[in-house]
């Protein structure tokens, strides 16, 4: 028996066969990063300000089709980014995505927006301050996150995008600090 094949049977999170369900993630992370998710929300705040709007408004306004995939894993990544409000019929901006279009307070609420991601969270205190390893040893430190084995390289992808975006990045791609913030 390979090792694969018997990590597969050890590893009940891991598919055996064919058969079975594919691997889920086991920690939460969006497929699509935090510039994307913020662009969705100037797009609300633009249009509507503190008011809600339907789907298909937001994918006219973001020039995508309501159905289409990409429109769906935007709109996913700004709920787990906590910039929409949850459990309202509409889209509307929370008290996050309210500050993230605030230019006053962007900074404040993209680093934020940034850690309400538990895989982010996660690896920010893991990482907290210090050198971050090389691509292969980051995504395998995201697998013993939770993250599944066929995701892992999207994951750290989106969340070097992310983290970028974020500022977190400031100080060297090698690193992970949170920005400063005036208060």
């Amino acid at each position: 028996m390979s090792a694969e094949n018997e990590m597969a049977t050890t590893d009940s999170a891991a598919p055996v066969d064919a058969n079975q369900k594919r691997e889920r993630s086991g920690i939460a992370f969006p497929y699509d990063n935090l510039a994307d998710a913020e662009r969705l929300a100037l797009a609300i705040h633009e249009h509507v300000g503190p008011g809600g709007c339907d789907e298909d408004q937001l994918a006219a306004w973001l020039g995508q089709s309501p159905k289409s995939s990409s429109f769906r894993v935007q709109l996913s990544a700004a709920r787990m980014f906590g910039l929409l409000q949850s459990g309202v019929s509409d889209r509307r901006l929370s008290d996050l995505g309210r500050n993230l279009v605030d230019p006053a307070q962007a900074r404040a609420a993209r680093a934020q927006a940034f850690l309400n991601v538990p895989l982010y969270a996660a690896m920010f205190e893991r990482y907290r301050g210090n050198v971050l390893p090389p691509p292969a040893a980051l995504e395998r430190d995201m697998v013993s996150l939770g993250v599944a084995q066929k995701q892992k390289e999207r994951a750290r992808q989106v969340f070097e995008r992310s983290a970028d975006h974020a500022g977190f990045f400031e100080h060297g791609r090698d690193r992970l600090v949170r920005p400063g913030v005036r208060t």
